[in-house]
Formats: C-alpha cells, structure tokens, sequence
C-alpha cells in the first residue's frame, strides 16, 4: 500500500522517486496445509449426506450436487471454481482412460453476476485428469440427466453452480455437524493433492504444505 502511495506521488512530480521500492518484502513463514486422512474424509461425505437428509430439514427434496462436487474435488484435486465450471465437452467417460480436463472456472467476482471463464490463473491451471474408476458411476449419472446442459454440475436454470454457493453450503455443514474450521471447505482439495504427491514417491508428511497436482 505504501508502495502505491509513493508510486502515485512519483506520477504526480511530489517525489523523485518510490523509496519502498527499495525495501524487500517480509519473509513469510509456510503456513502447515491441514489434509484430513482417508477416514476423516469418508465420515466428511457421510455427515454431508446426513446434513442433506436431516429430519428438521425444509424446502423441495434435497439435491445430490454438493455430494458431487466434493466427490470430484476429493477424485481430482480440483479447486471448487474449477469444478463447478467443468463442461462435459471435457469429460472423456468413453475413452480407455477417462479423464476430464479443467480447462476453466467459475468466478463469482464483486459486482457481477457468476459467469464462467475459459482460462485460469497459469498455463500451469490447464490440465488433464485421469478419473477413478470409483467416480464414473455419479458422472453417467449426471450425463444421462443432463438435457443437453454444457455444465456437467448446474443448477435448474441450467447455469453453473458458483462457487459462492458451494462455499455456503459447505460451511453451513461444518457449523451443522460441529467440525474443525480447517477442514471445510478447502482440505479436500489439500487432501487430493497430497494423496498424489505421495503416490508420488513425496517425502514430505502430511502436515507439511501440499505440493501442487502435475498437469
């Protein structure tokens, strides 16, 4: 903030030039990447189910799409952004490997309406997935109830579920069933990518921070 400040004043002719430019940034400390482990993860999906059958629960029936997406975050290592915005022109289920490619995302951006985008933050975002054979039964699933929507997880309107969306409901499940802040909503991710660094061949504990997915 300084920084811009000085810079601002630079533009303006009130200074020569921009001294904090000079200053090296503060070096940070890692923070630790909390991974929850197999069955921490097993129960997590079961507590979702329970939360969205409860008995004091109202409203329409309750929708399977948040115990999917987390299915395929848990499967892929994928960001929620990342999930919500996969089109089926990306799903290989036919193909000797399955596979999905992310090769975009959701962004719920302040002051606008979720949209999705067709790039992500690095060419290192892009990549292919091969998909457990464990996750092909709720992709079919979601393919034959599609109606020819290009997402493969929408909501009736036929648009992308957004992020935001998937964020609440996850909280509103951490709240409902008492669990610790770090594991919702965003160690399951962690909890994929550490998976695969470890099948990796990685030395590194789980508690140390997780390395990113290959593309």
């Amino acid at each position: 903030m300084i920084s811009q400040i000085c810079s601002y004043a630079v533009m303006n002719d009130l200074m020569v030039a921009n001294p904090a430019r000079e200053v090296k940034s503060a070096k940070r400390r890692p923070k630790p990447i909390y991974a929850p482990d197999a069955m921490q993860l097993e129960a997590f999906r079961a507590i979702i189910r329970d939360y969205q059958n409860r008995e004091d629960r109202m409203g329409p029936r309750p929708s399977d799409l948040l115990g999917d997406v987390v299915d395929l975050i848990l499967a892929t290592g994928a960001r929620v952004s990342e999930a919500v915005g996969l089109k089926w022109q990306f799903v290989a289920l036919e193909s000797e490997h399955p596979s999905i490619t992310i090769a975009g995302k959701v962004v719920d951006a302040k002051g606008q309406p979720k949209h999705y985008e067709d790039y992500l933050k690095s060419e290192s975002g892009w990549r292919r997935i091969l998909v457990p054979s464990e996750l092909l039964p709720m992709l079919r699933r979601r393919k034959l109830s599609s109606n020819g929507n290009d997402f493969v997880f929408h909501t009736r309107t036929g648009a992308p579920n957004g992020t935001q969306d998937i964020h609440r409901a996850l909280r509103r499940v951490r709240e409902w069933a008492d669990l610790d802040e770090e594991l919702v909503p965003h160690a399951p991710r962690k909890s994929a990518v550490t998976a695969v660094a470890d099948a990796l061949g990685s030395k590194a504990p789980r508690s140390s921070p997780a390395t990113s997915v290959p593309g």
